[in-house]
């Protein structure tokens, strides 16, 4: 394995901003990139596995395949050409990307937010609806709100800009060990998880967790995809929360995202 990607710790942030702070950044909607088409990632070379269409029960914590998800995975070309090389980088470990979201619906993003607000009620009877709110907002934003004519409302998996994966063996198909699964909605989930153990001395410096999640942001801040921090698989490029959380790695900030609402693609 490339020394330097092992070697690069994921920052450990104190202050991180949720699921539904970056709503209100700008977006230029009349950059060129934004006119990008919705492309099917396996057509470009990548693995894909719709989590939320899963119907065979193996997709942990629904169980269950979710309303309104698609069958197939989309982004925009430009977020594929970028996945795509990661892969070239991969190749060489015999390693791969494998994607369990990108463009995401409405109605499945409205079904994975009731989910999680039925699931936060149920086991935090204690506080009120809006505290539900609060939390699950860390995590997953709510679409209660949405307009295809207003920027604010618009979640970054409805435009093709936000991905959500792992690294897989490409010989065995086998993942590599995380910590967790993917929508785990804990601190296990938070991408600078392992790298607090390590200070603290519960892990060692070869922990195969803490080097797995060093690989995939490191290999995924080599094409500028930037990580949401309580996500240790959801990355984006040019949407507002890539917006959002720049500033975690650089002053060098854009003055607007360039990726908005996209329409889903008419699944065959």
């Amino acid at each position: 394995m490339k020394a330097e990607w092992i070697k690069q710790p994921i920052p450990i942030l104190d202050e991180i901003v949720t699921a539904g702070d970056y709503k209100s950044l700008p977006i230029n909607v009349d950059d060129p990139r934004n006119a990008e088409p919705l492309v099917n990632v396996e057509d470009y070379g990548i693995a894909a596995e719709s989590y939320y269409a899963r119907t065979d029960g193996n997709n942990e914590p629904y169980n269950r395949s979710i309303d309104g998800a698609l069958h197939s995975l989309y982004c925009r070309q430009g977020v594929c050409q970028r996945l795509g090389h990661v892969n070239q980088l991969l190749d060489a470990e015999g390693l791969e990307l494998l994607l369990w979201d990108a463009y995401r619906s409405i109605p499945c993003q409205q079904n994975i937010w009731s989910f999680f607000k039925q699931k936060m009620a149920t086991d935090n009877p204690h506080l009120t609806s809006d505290e539900h709110n609060s939390e699950v907002t860390h995590y997953v934003s709510d679409v209660d709100s949405f307009d295809t004519d207003n920027s604010n409302t618009w979640p970054v998996h409805a435009t093709g800009a936000a991905v959500d994966l792992t690294i897989r063996c490409k010989s065995s198909g086998e993942y590599l060990d995380m910590g967790t699964y993917f929508d785990d909605m804990s601190s296990l989930s938070h991408s600078d998880f392992f790298e607090r153990e390590l200070v603290c001395g519960r892990i060692s410096e070869q922990d195969p967790r803490l080097l797995n999640r060093r690989i995939l942001h490191a290999v995924m801040k080599v094409q500028g995809f930037i990580n949401y921090p309580r996500e240790f698989w959801h990355f984006d490029w040019g949407d507002q929360m890539y917006l959002q959380n720049l500033h975690h790695h650089t002053t060098d900030i854009p003055a607007a995202a360039w990726y908005g609402y996209i329409a889903p693609p008419v699944e065959r």
